[in-house]
């Protein structure tokens, strides 16, 4: 019985760790993440409009949003985009993603 216990643990963990995060630029906590990861861009706007856009992934299981880069520009109503952000967090395989644009 524990090892059946210790298996679905550690299924849960594999689960847990197959999230959105994988592909920024590596910043993933196991256990918890709350990390604000820099994106391409010149940066050259020095009063830009904000816009962003989120999504989220429930244990890897299930993602639902769109946090991509287009969606937040538009939300800000931007046309030319100078950089972007994207803030993470993490708790447990619960993933929160936020890209935020930022231009003119």
């Amino acid at each position: 019985m524990k090892k059946l216990a210790f298996l679905a643990l550690l299924a849960f963990a594999v689960m847990g760790s197959i999230n959105l995060t994988s592909s920024a630029d590596g910043v993933y906590g196991f256990i918890y993440t709350n990390a604000t990861v820099p994106g391409g861009g010149s940066g050259s706007v020095t009063t830009p409009k904000v816009g962003s856009a989120s999504c989220v992934s429930y244990f890897g299981i299930v993602a639902l949003g769109d946090c991509s880069i287009q969606t937040a520009a538009k939300q800000g109503k931007i046309n030319n985009l100078s950089h972007y952000d994207t803030e993470i967090v993490n708790i447990l395989g619960f993933t929160k993603v936020k890209t935020y644009a930022y231009g003119q």
